[in-house]
């Protein structure tokens, strides 16, 4: 199964994407819809949180993200992910050497937590408002939803950037109450079947 980048620079390159029961990619009108709402992504930093096959990720640095960080702790999919950044390594060199591409193997909430201290706080006020941190867990880890949403980024309040989540509508009810905290920050919800995009600004 292959999933192909619907825009900027690497438009129509086939992504693979692992037969594996954890793997659900955005689907092409979903992910349409939100990256039609934010064309300009030019000196932003994409953290792909249980990224996957990277699809989203990847996507997001063929239309102009500085940095794209993908993590994901599953080896099996890892492989596929490592095999779909070394892909754009081979075809955009350049451009992968000017605006890096790091798969990472981890589980999230470890290093999410890491990327904060090491990294993160570390930045201007600029660059931490240029971040996009976007989240769709496996369908049946939901509590990850309170680990890195409420117990992480709601914590303290050192994010000041964009958050991007992801799930399934059959999920809604039990998504909406770890993320109850986020309405304020609400910027848009993005909908296609039963699919959405939860689109939150902490910036704001």
């Amino acid at each position: 199964m292959s999933v192909k980048i619907l825009g900027g620079m690497a438009k129509g390159s086939s992504l693979k994407v692992a037969d594996n029961d954890l793997l659900r990619p955005t689907a092409v009108v979903l992910k349409r819809k939100l990256f039609d709402t934010y064309q300009d992504l030019e000196n932003f930093i994409f953290l792909d949180l249980c990224a996957g096959a990277g699809t989203m990720g990847l996507e997001a640095w063929s239309r102009g993200v500085s940095r794209v960080f993908l993590v994901e702790k599953d080896f099996s999919i890892f492989k596929t992910l490592q095999a779909n950044v070394q892909l754009m390594n081979v075809k955009y060199p350049v451009a992968v050497k000017e605006r890096p591409i790091w798969a990472v193997k981890s589980e999230v909430v470890r290093w999410l937590a890491q990327y904060r201290d090491e990294v993160y706080l570390k930045l201007s006020v600029i660059d931490q408002q240029n971040h996009i941190i976007f989240f769709d867990p496996p369908y049946k880890m939901t509590e990850l939803y309170k680990k890195v949403i409420e117990e992480q980024m709601l914590d303290g309040n050192w994010f000041l950037g964009r958050l991007w989540i992801e799930a399934e509508s059959s999920n809604q009810r039990e998504v909406a109450s770890k993320i109850g905290r986020l309405q304020e920050k609400e910027e848009k919800v993005i909908t296609c079947g039963d699919r959405y995009i939860f689109l939150a600004n902490f910036s704001s």
